[in-house]
């Protein structure tokens, strides 16, 4: 090749390299801008429910054996007292590490996975929907991350893939309510002020009345799902490994308000009959037990005002205590009568 045409192809080789460069300097500029305007002036809400994870957490790392540990979703957070638990169940030390339903059953099983030891006794609720369909958000799961980054720990694959998925447009979504939505009006029913030092929310105490509408449908069709062998494994799994750390899990079904409970009462018996064959011996409750006229509800359907929370915790204390009066085995096995 003649020298003169080499030069040429060198030099046009070399001018459109850096006009690549300039084109990915350019992106890479504009991203940092739009990184440096969602930065700026950025500050965690302080008052975000999602924000007590870090106290929970605190709570779960600075106790030790023997606890009552408190594992659901807002059904568990609004509808236990762990004051009432701690006294009528024989273990003195309670944490209710429950948020809400949208963080997923997997999630908060993983959250206390680790930190169960011999003593430990680990009461779950999980709210129906978690058995009839898909419920876990990305966006709460993103909230969640906001206020307490580490617990992309305890997240499961799918859990992460959802967060990736779904990052971008949740970053787009700050963006737009910085500049347009103005700040969001102040919500008592989830403020973190309200969260007790055992991480129950005792705002039933201070808020009389709620003006959203009690729901009295529940979404439950386990005919277009086939999640409920997958939620059920992971809970005798669950059950299974803590018992191999010397801990004891039992389960209570969530309160419900009564007509949301007659709306899927076949689901609902359907549910409780593989609870009862997978954790045979554990459960505390019947569903109808743990249904409520809605003048016990406080803004939703699974949510209790302060009376009915302590009637709730009173009965599921004293059942804990005869359990573990008669307690054998360990492990999944059916409970010595």
């Amino acid at each position: 090749m003649p020298p003169t045409i080499e030069r040429q192809g060198s030099t046009q080789a070399i001018e459109s390299s850096g006009r690549l460069g300039v084109r990915v300097a350019i992106f890479l500029a504009l991203q940092f801008l739009v990184l440096a305007s969602l930065g700026w002036g950025y500050s965690r809400n302080e008052h975000a429910l999602l924000g007590a994870a870090r106290q929970k957490h605190a709570l779960l790392d600075a106790s030790g054996p023997p606890r009552l540990i408190l594992v659901g979703g807002s059904s568990v957070l609004y509808g236990l007292d762990s004051p009432t638990l701690a006294e009528t169940s024989g273990l003195s030390s309670v944490i209710n590490m429950a948020l809400t339903a949208p963080l997923g059953l997997e999630l908060m099983l993983n959250e206390v996975r680790g930190h169960l030891a011999e003593g430990d006794v680990v009461l779950l609720s999980f709210e129906y929907e978690h058995f009839c369909t898909d419920v876990v958000s990305a966006r709460d799961l993103i909230w969640l991350l906001e206020q307490r980054p580490i617990s992309l720990e305890d997240m499961g694959v799918d859990q992460l893939k959802l967060v990736l998925d779904r990052s971008l447009y949740h970053l787009g979504s700050v963006l737009r309510s910085r500049s347009w939505d103005g700040p969001r009006a102040h919500d008592p029913i989830h403020d973190i002020a309200y969260i007790n030092r055992y991480g129950d929310s005792t705002v039933s105490q201070h808020v009389d009345e709620v003006a959203a509408p009690i729901p009295t449908l529940l979404d439950c069709d386990l005919g277009r799902s086939g999640l409920i062998a997958t939620q059920v494994e992971k809970l005798r799994s669950f059950t299974t490994e803590a018992a191999a750390n010397g801990a004891e899990v039992y389960y209570a079904h969530p309160p419900l308000e009564a007509r949301s409970f007659e709306s899927a009462q076949a689901d609902i018996a359907v549910i409780h009959r593989r609870l009862s064959e997978a954790l045979p011996g554990r459960l505390l409750s019947e569903p109808v037990e743990a249904t409520h006229p809605v003048r016990d509800m406080l803004d939703s359907n699974y949510h209790l005002r302060h009376a009915p929370k302590l009637r709730r915790s009173r009965l599921l204390g004293d059942r804990i205590l005869e359990r573990q009066k008669r307690v054998e085995p360990r492990g999944i096995e059916p409970l010595t009568s």
